[in-house]
């Protein structure tokens, strides 16, 4: 049984779960909330309950804002960092040679850089959209989300999903969600919510493992 179906269990419903099958125990609820305890603490636990859990995760959802800023304030500083890099080293290279390397990572740097941080920039929106999106479980239609299908007997990852287990959503899309332009979210927008929704299913995927452990 998927981590999401378990969890499912803890939100308000009439249908009693803890009620045996055929002579086998079920899982209780109880049960459920203890492994999701023993989970790590960490993004990763914090996104199966926004995801899985909404009830329980109202009650940590600034928790939740506050480590997705912390992650995109670490890249935007990352990248930034390089950019001071590249720019020191083309102050002082001496050769031609070093001279076009260093150009050459100057503007590769400048193409890696994200939109400036303060008063209108677009990353709490951008946090709000990558949650709703992944909320939505729009599951990949090929896959259904295991990220992998049967080809001739084997296993390959999904190549419509790129093994992502999610349906692909149009820039159009997230555009609207992020309130800008299709234009606007294309050159700056873009590369800041694919790296977070990419950083959040890396989080999340450690911690389901673990979860499913703790359940056994």
């Amino acid at each position: 049984m998927r981590a999401a179906e378990l969890m499912a269990r803890l939100n308000p419903t009439n249908i009693r779960y803890d009620v045996g099958r055929g002579g086998l125990p079920e899982l209780t609820a109880q049960d459920i909330a203890a492994a999701i305890g023993m989970v790590s603490p960490g993004l990763g636990r914090e996104l199966m309950c926004r995801l899985w859990w909404p009830e329980g995760a109202q009650l940590a959802a600034k928790e939740l804002d506050r480590l997705l800023m912390e992650a995109q304030l670490g890249e935007w500083r990352r990248r930034s960092d390089a950019l001071i890099t590249a720019q020191l080293r083309a102050e002082v290279a001496e050769s031609d040679r070093q001279r076009r390397v260093a150009s050459t990572a100057v503007d590769a740097a400048k193409a890696e850089q994200w939109p400036r941080v303060g008063p209108g920039s677009p990353y709490a929106k951008i946090r709000i959209a990558v949650l709703a999106e992944m909320s939505a479980a729009c599951l990949c239609p090929d896959c259904r989300g295991r990220g992998f299908v049967m080809i001739e007997g084997k296993i390959r990852g999904c190549a419509t999903c790129e093994t992502s287990g999610r349906a692909k959503v149009s820039d159009r899309a997230r555009a609207e969600m992020v309130g800008v332009n299709r234009e606007t979210y294309r050159t700056s927008i873009a590369p800041v919510y694919t790296w977070l929704i990419d950083f959040c299913q890396a989080s999340l995927e450690p911690a389901r493992r673990e979860f499913m452990r703790r359940i056994e």
